[in-house]
C-alpha cells in the first residue's frame, strides 16, 4: 500500500512539473495530511498528522464515492492550529474513509483511503461472558484462547502508526511534495 501511494504520489509530482507555468495557480498547498497505514479501530484514539499546513481549520472525515464524496456528522479534528503538526482522532464508525483539509490557502487536501474496523476485543469479551454464564469453558481453550487473544501494547502500536506516518510524510518531503 505505501509504494502504491508512494508511486501515486510521484506520478502526481511528475504531472505537475509538466504543467506549463500559464496553468500553475499563483498559490500551491503544500498542505499534506498522511494516510493511516493500518486499519484504524471503533473507539481507539488515533493521531492524524499533516504538515505545511497554515492557519487554523478542521480535518474532516469523508465518506462515498470517489466523485461525490460526503462529510461526516462531526469533523475528525475541529478547530485545530494546522501549526501543531497533529491532532487525535477517535473513530465512532466502521468504513472505508478519507481525511480532508481546507488550510488558510483555500485548497482543499485529501488523503488516500483508509478503513475502520470494529473493536473485535469487545466482542470476544462478550462471547467469553456467555461461555461463563453456559459453564461450556473449560481450562485448556480457556489457556489458548488467552494466548491468542492477548491485546497488543496500545502505545506501542500507536507509537508504529506515528512512525509509519512520519516516514510517509518523509517521503512526500522528498519529491517535493
Amino acid at each position: 500500500m505505501i509504494r502504491a501511494t508512494t508511486t501515486l504520489l510521484l506520478v502526481s509530482a511528475l504531472a505537475l512539473l509538466g504543467t506549463s507555468s500559464a496553468q500553475v495557480p499563483a498559490a500551491v498547498s503544500t498542505c499534506v495530511i498522511a494516510t493511516p497505514q493500518m486499519p484504524l479501530k471503533e473507539g481507539k484514539p488515533y493521531t492524524v498528522i499533516f504538515t505545511g499546513c497554515q492557519g487554523t481549520g478542521n480535518i474532516e472525515l469523508r465518506s462515498g464515492s470517489e466523485t461525490n464524496l460526503e462529510y461526516g456528522k462531526r469533523p475528525a479534528c475541529k478547530g485545530i492550529d494546522f501549526a501543531s503538526g497533529s491532532c487525535t482522532f477517535i473513530p465512532n464508525k466502521s468504513g472505508q474513509f478519507s481525511f480532508s483539509a481546507i488550510d488558510a490557502s483555500q485548497q482543499e487536501t485529501f488523503t488516500g483511503w483508509f478503513n475502520v474496523e470494529k473493536d473485535k476485543s469487545k466482542d470476544k469479551g462478550k462471547e467469553k461472558e456467555k461461555d461463563k454464564k453456559n459453564g461450556s469453558e473449560d481450562k485448556k481453550s480457556k489457556n489458548q484462547e488467552t494466548k491468542s487473544t492477548k491485546p497488543a501494547n496500545a502505545k506501542a502500536e500507536a507509537a508504529r502508526q506515528v512512525e509509519a506516518q512520519k516516514r510517509a510524510l518523509y517521503d512526500l518531503a522528498a519529491f517535493g511534495l
